[in-house]
């Protein structure tokens, strides 16, 4: 899936992290994120940013979870630690990935 941003498209491929690990991924590739973003949208969590690539994001519920942006292997990953699935784009990394952009597009990446 291929999406329009304000600093150009996005493509979102999905990416496997190790059982073991707490917090769930994906890569900003092939991921299904259509649903994660009409969440964000309708929810309206709350981001701010800790440093470039680390959001906090209040959730609905107001849960605080941390977002990490970054890129590995020439993929852009996303990571959340909420209990949402592997692989599965959530509502609070659509919120940071949005905020990340437009920081991303300040800093010239």
């Amino acid at each position: 899936m291929t999406i329009l941003s304000a600093c150009g498209k996005i493509s979102y491929r999905l990416a496997i992290k190790k059982e073991t690990e707490t917090n769930k991924m994906f890569s900003l590739e092939t991921a299904n994120i259509e649903k994660a973003i009409n969440n964000a949208k309708a929810l309206h969590p709350k981001v701010k940013m800790i440093e470039f690539g680390t959001y906090e994001v209040t959730g609905s519920k107001g849960n605080t979870y941390t977002v990490k942006c970054y890129r590995a292997h020439g993929e852009k990953i996303v990571e959340c630690n909420c209990a949402t699935r592997d692989g599965i784009a959530c509502k609070h990394s659509m919120a940071a990935v949005s905020l990340h952009i437009a920081m991303a597009a300040q800093r010239g990446h």
